[in-house]
């Protein structure tokens, strides 16, 4: 889930399509009332048995100057279950660094390590430290190689939110990379992030939340990768771009 707002709107144009959008934003893992600092990922639906990893991510709006940082550890005690905590901290102008959100995913596995079209399903839910709000989520991942080089993948997902502002329908997200790998440890690619709103309450296009922007994924050595991109804003409700960076390792 991930979002974010842009402290120079003000607040009612900001939130968009109120406090959906918000939450949406928060969805999309960066903060309420901050620039748009985009932790959110592109998560894949293959567990391998055993896998275990932390990671910190960055995310950096340079028009506001206002950061996201998160951290996460998982652990895929079977080949077709993984679990994973996580915690974000933000740092918005004209406010005090303050502990955003948690959040518990559930991750399964649920076509054969030998099927070309991976598919697998998220269970989430978070809950924010400065609202009297939670959310919970449902997603449907899909992964495929297009060649031996290329990777393909599309996530589906459906959250509600409880408690404070909470949303007349189901919150509808999309995301979706394609990766190219130039040699064994070095990938390029796109991603692309959209929030299009609540069942309940579906804006138009201008007023939907959509994301595009290139990565670049490395392995370091040791264990440790690395990940940096950009994000550019499609439409009205995001920045204009984030900077993104993160920097995991594997046990």
């Amino acid at each position: 889930m991930t979002y974010s707002l842009r402290p120079s709107r003000p607040r009612a144009r900001a939130l968009g399509l109120g406090f959906a959008s918000a939450l949406a934003a928060s969805l999309l893992t960066a903060p309420v009332d901050s620039a748009a600092q985009s932790t959110a990922g592109i998560f894949s639906p293959v567990i391998n048995e055993g896998h275990m990893s932390a990671q910190y991510r960055i995310g950096y709006d340079p028009d506001a100057g206002g950061w996201a940082q998160r951290v996460h550890f998982q652990h895929a005690p079977t080949g077709s279950f993984m679990w994973r905590a996580i915690a974000q901290i933000r740092d918005v102008p004209q406010s005090d660094l303050e502990f955003h959100w948690v959040q518990g995913e559930l991750y399964f596995q649920l076509s054969d390590d030998e099927a070309a079209w991976q598919t697998g399903l998220r269970v989430d839910g978070r809950v924010f430290t400065d609202l009297d709000a939670g959310a919970l989520g449902l997603h449907w991942m899909n992964e495929f190689r297009p060649s031996e080089r290329t990777e393909v993948r599309l996530i589906a997902m459906s959250s509600i939110v409880l408690g404070e502002g909470s949303l007349s329908g189901v919150l509808l997200q999309g995301r979706g990379y394609a990766y190219y790998q130039f040699v064994p440890r070095f990938k390029l690619g796109a991603e692309m992030y959209s929030v299009f709103g609540t069942t309940g309450d579906l804006p138009s296009l201008v007023d939907q939340f959509h994301q595009l922007g290139p990565v670049a994924r490395g392995s370091l050595g040791g264990g440790w990768s690395a990940v940096a991109g950009v994000l550019f804003g499609l439409t009205d409700r995001p920045a204009d771009y984030d900077l993104r960076f993160w920097l995991t390792k594997s046990f």
